[in-house]
């Protein structure tokens, strides 16, 4: 399954970081890349991705940031502290990783890829994110709370908000109503 996702998004296997096969409603492989420009550059192939949901992310960084990862939770960094707000040491597990920046439209760029479901590239996708905050917030991969941003390259600007609490996740953000109406049975 990833060699597939990875042939149909033009991917090599040093440009994965991480991926994890998530089920929320939805199944999802989720590859992670080294940053949010790698995934927004992404061409997939839609004929060869037919019949996979495939979800991707990387972090945004700084620009002139190396991309390299960097892990806030191997460090003890008390809140509210100086030290809180000191630049983060790259971890020694490239798996790893947090974007932990400001000035950036969001912690992680998001994309899904489900062209088997009659609808390319979703715009913004919950239930993927979703997903991908119940593996990745305990896996130590994202902060217990972040926010992602999704649909750039359609033109959109899905902002979600994704918090872990009390083994759960909330997901978070405004939405637009596009189409309204009632459904009768007969």
């Amino acid at each position: 399954m990833l060699a597939w996702a990875m042939s149909g998004l033009g991917l090599d296997a040093g440009d994965v970081l991480d991926h994890q096969w998530v089920a929320n409603g939805p199944q999802w492989a989720v590859l992670v890349l080294r940053d949010a420009d790698a995934v927004l550059a992404l061409e997939p192939d839609f004929g060869a991705l037919e019949g996979l949901e495939i979800g991707v992310i990387g972090p945004h960084l700084v620009p002139g940031v190396d991309a390299g990862p960097y892990s806030r939770a191997a460090e003890h960094r008390p809140k509210g502290t100086r030290a809180e707000l000191e630049p983060l040491r790259p971890a020694g597990d490239a798996a790893a990783f947090e974007s932990a920046v400001s000035g950036v439209p969001a912690d992680f760029e998001v994309r899904a890829f489900c062209p088997g479901e009659g609808l390319p590239e979703d715009p913004v996708t919950g239930s993927l994110n979703a997903g991908i905050a119940q593996w990745m917030i305990p896996a130590g991969l994202a902060p217990s709370s972040y926010t992602v941003r999704q649909g750039t390259r359609l033109g959109r600007a899905g902002a979600v908000g994704l918090s872990g609490h009390d083994g759960g996740i909330w997901v978070s953000g405004q939405v637009i109503t596009c189409v309204e109406g009632t459904v009768r049975t007969a």
